[in-house]
């Protein structure tokens, strides 16, 4: 059995994103989990601490995953991925934002292409990076009294992916039932309102969700049918435009939720494929 482990860095201050992620994950556990979207959330098995030079560090140890959606994108031609593949990866970010906010109260805010995981089908790929570990070890770099190594990571590939994505990395996670007007998401996927300087909520999951796969603000004159190329004319086509109309909307207030998304007749068209 293999285990990822994720150890932090040291910071114990009051705006700390290591102590906050370690808070939220915590809560997390103790949510409902009935809804399907709960399987989504990458969630640790253990959470513990060492002691370091500097003091105590919080670790968590998780199921190991495959590569990201950045790097998982890169794999294929013109940096396109299968269409399967991103409806099945919409379908589980909308079930679990959706769960995050009705049964933990909770919204992620840093969804991002690095912070959603694939799920693999089996371990196939870690035992290769054990094999190759045990051929040639790796050989730490110094940094000062610390011993530094190089991650072994197998590139990127769409081998034993499933289709399932799992979100990952709590540490800007808030409170769903709150609202806010502060600074705040990463600047390639802020939504509308923070940009100028309204009160914000819920809402801007769906938005991230939505640059995720189209990576473009709509601007006014700016024509989402000129701009999606992939998907031949027709009903299919429109369904999408349709779906990405709801995300893509600047007055959060009239954006779509996550419920209306995830059971969108956009998505339903591959239900059977996914």
């Amino acid at each position: 059995m293999y285990a990822s482990v994720k150890v932090f860095v040291h910071d114990d201050t009051a705006t700390s994103q290591v102590l906050n992620e370690i808070k939220i994950l915590k809560q997390i556990a103790g949510c409902p989990r009935e809804h399907s979207g709960s399987d989504i959330a990458r969630l640790p098995n253990d959470v513990f601490q060492i002691d370091g030079p500097a003091g105590q560090h919080h670790c968590t140890a998780s199921k190991p995953q495959g590569c990201d959606l950045f790097d998982l994108r890169l794999t294929f031609p013109d940096g396109r991925l299968p269409k399967v593949l991103v409806v099945a990866a919409v379908r589980c970010l909308m079930g679990c934002i959706n769960w995050l906010a009705l049964d933990c109260d909770l919204i992620h805010t840093e969804i991002t292409s690095r912070n959603v995981l694939t799920a693999v089908a089996n371990d196939d790929q870690f035992v290769e990076i054990q094999r190759a570990e045990e051929l040639t070890p790796s050989v730490p770099v110094m940094d000062g009294n610390f011993p530094v190594y190089r991650s072994r990571n197998e590139p990127a590939t769409a081998r034993n992916i499933t289709g399932i994505v799992h979100l990952n990395d709590f540490g800007s996670a808030r409170s769903a039932s709150a609202s806010y007007q502060d600074w705040w998401m990463p600047d390639l996927y802020r939504a509308p309102e923070i940009l100028m300087r309204v009160p914000w909520d819920f809402g801007v999951e769906t938005w991230s969700i939505g640059i995720l796969w189209i990576c473009e603000i709509p601007i006014p004159d700016f024509s989402l049918e000129d701009f999606v190329t992939a998907i031949p004319p027709g009903t299919e086509k429109d369904r999408f435009l349709d779906y990405m109309r709801r995300i893509l909307v600047w007055d959060g207030k009239q954006r779509a939720t996550s419920s209306d998304l995830f059971h969108h007749e956009w998505p339903q068209m591959y239900e059977s494929q996914t």
